[in-house]
């Protein structure tokens, strides 16, 4: 935004004689509706209303479950999953009708409100205390899936990628996938979850600010051009590697696009009555705009796995190959904000 010669307002700055002359409101939490009513002509904010469809892990999975119930070819991408406690029935029945081998009959159950890794588990019973837990702490939410038990490795190592994207309207759909990212690694080599210990999450997890706790593994790249270097990487860098070493990524990226596009269709609906409840006025739903953070896994046949979806991706720059990815990526965002 400095380059571009904008000049940043602090909330604490703005008044009623200021108030009218900001551009954009930008904020790492949700925007009000009474926020997007008031918003005069020139102005955006950075959330749509009503886009915790997407963002809260238990919407995300019902959004996307019935998508996948009457088009399960083209979501694919979607991981079964149960909302616990109200799925709590249906789980169990999975897990008792299983007759996979040992190695694929576990499950990953994450808390609903959790981040950054936290509080995270594997289970092959619905007896955890946690679950039955959930069950009395009013407000205790899980979100429980089929831990997908081939990752592509690379280095002996589990990751996955972190894809950004840019809904600049949605009504119409306008959505982008912004051609770079980050690979995110385990600090630890793979393992079968079979093999679990006390380390499993170095293992297992690939949450970037879980590894980096990890004083033996953590690795932070000097170069962010090298495919092969640091615990976080570049995702077009890390494609160009893949594509040397044969794998067909084009067809990979097609794949992302897909995904990219078909989450964002699974909630237009949702989003465009939001935005005009607040602006009934408007011809078009661009008074918003939201910037997402797509975490995907692939599995060994490169097909990717949507986990889940980011309303606020971090934007702070730790490390070079940081820098390298996100100063380009706001850069095009606002450049898009001006078309």
């Amino acid at each position: 935004a400095q380059e571009k010669g904008w000049r940043l307002l602090e909330a604490k700055d703005v008044n009623e004689r200021t108030s009218m002359r900001y551009s954009i409101y930008w904020t790492d939490r949700s925007v009000t509706r009474t926020r997007i009513r008031r918003l005069e002509e020139h102005q955006m904010a950075n959330h749509f209303p009503g886009m915790l469809s997407l963002s809260s892990k238990a919407q995300l999975a019902t959004n996307l479950g019935k998508m996948k119930e009457a088009f399960p070819e083209d979501f694919a991408f979607s991981p079964k999953t149960w909302v616990l406690p109200d799925d709590y029935g249906a789980f169990i029945r999975e897990i008792r009708q299983s007759k996979t081998s040992p190695s694929e009959s576990y499950f990953i159950v994450k808390p609903e409100r959790g981040c950054q890794g936290k509080n995270i588990f594997l289970t092959r019973t619905a007896d955890e205390k946690v679950i039955k837990d959930a069950f009395w702490n009013l407000g205790d939410v899980l979100v429980a899936q089929p831990y997908i038990h081939n990752p592509f490795l690379l280095g002996g190592l589990k990751f996955d990628l972190r894809l950004y994207v840019m809904v600049s309207c949605c009504d119409p759909l306008r959505v982008y996938l912004h051609r770079d990212g980050l690979a995110r690694f385990c600090t630890e080599p793979y393992v079968d979850a079979e093999e679990l210990n006390k380390g499993w999450t170095y293992t297992h997890l690939t949450n970037y600010s879980l590894n980096k706790s990890n004083e033996q593994g953590y690795e932070e790249a000097s170069d962010p051009s090298d495919p092969t270097q640091g615990s976080k990487r570049s995702v077009r860098v890390l494609l160009s590697h893949l594509e040397a070493l044969g794998y067909d990524t084009a067809s990979l990226w097609a794949r992302l696009m897909d995904l990219t596009a078909k989450t964002a269709i699974a909630v237009q609906p949702l989003l465009a009555y939001y935005h005009r409840l607040c602006r009934p006025k408007d011809k078009f739903g661009d008074r918003c705009f939201e910037i997402l953070g797509l975490d995907v896994l692939l599995d060994t046949d490169l097909n990717p796995w949507l986990l889940e979806v980011n309303h606020s991706p971090s934007f702070h720059c730790e490390c070079p190959v940081d820098k390298t990815v996100k100063g380009p990526l706001l850069r095009d965002s606002l450049q898009l904000l001006e078309r």
